[in-house]
């Protein structure tokens, strides 16, 4: 979507009817934070909604840019949704990279699938206009609008994920992890949850009916006791555990 809003208004630019370099361009840094702030609001529940907003104004923006006046009102909105489809793929990628076998490959992957799906999308969509013109360009991007709500529905993205579910670990290695290492019941039970998903210390803690600190002394001890230096690596040895 950002791709072919990208070919749109560098179309704009290359036709003389108006400039990128003006100061819509300060809308991405306001885009940047804004995002990092609704990433970080309980779990990263409302990252993906408040994405998809942002990608349905710029969407509206884009279909009423034909216009001078309106190229610049379209342009500060795209830059603005930029920053949340930057700040939805990097922390999806960083979520997911501690339980992959490669972690610093994987947590700088969104950046990189970002400028793969540009070169991917962009000879197409000038292709595209050079033969119907902005607006088949326009319905193009309609369509890869629609894609992407209905993936953000299908996955669940879009509604509150409320109280998260007991961990669904295999009971055996867990087990058998924990009787290696001596770990407590406690940090057992803390060791399931990081394991299931990267849940933030105050959210564990909530869980477990105890408090912060409760957690960090327990989570640290289960460090100590598997001679892991951070969740990352916690997960790494529990995986080549389960694998053995």
């Amino acid at each position: 979507i950002i791709s072919t809003i990208d070919m749109i208004v560098t179309t704009y630019q290359a036709r003389g009817i108006a400039g990128v370099e003006t100061y819509p361009r300060l809308f991405y840094a306001l885009g940047l934070v804004a995002a990092g702030y609704f990433a970080d609001i309980k779990e990263r529940s409302y990252m993906a909604v408040s994405t998809a907003c942002a990608m349905t104004l710029s969407m509206a923006a884009t279909l009423f840019s034909h216009t001078p006046a309106a190229y610049a009102v379209c342009l500060a909105v795209m830059y603005f949704y930029s920053g949340f489809y930057i700040v939805f793929l990097t922390v999806s990628f960083i979520s997911v990279a501690p339980y992959t076998a490669n972690p610093l490959l994987w947590a700088g992957m969104g950046r990189a699938m970002r400028s793969l799906t540009t070169g991917i999308v962009a000879l197409p969509t000038v292709k595209l206009i050079e033969i119907g013109g902005l607006h088949a360009a326009m319905l193009l991007n309609i369509a890869f609008y629609a894609v992407a709500l209905l993936a953000f529905y299908v996955s669940g993205s879009l509604g509150y994920r409320g109280k998260t579910p007991e961990p669904r670990v295999e009971a055996d290695t867990l087990r058998a992890f924990a009787d290696k290492f001596a770990l407590t019941g406690r940090e057992t039970a803390i060791l399931a949850r990081i394991i299931e998903e990267d849940r933030e210390i105050s959210c564990l803690a909530e869980e477990l009916g105890i408090s912060y600190r409760s957690v960090q002394r327990h989570l640290t001890s289960v460090y100590q006791k598997t001679g892991t230096r951070n969740r990352a690596g916690l997960v790494l040895s529990y995986r080549k555990e389960g694998t053995r």
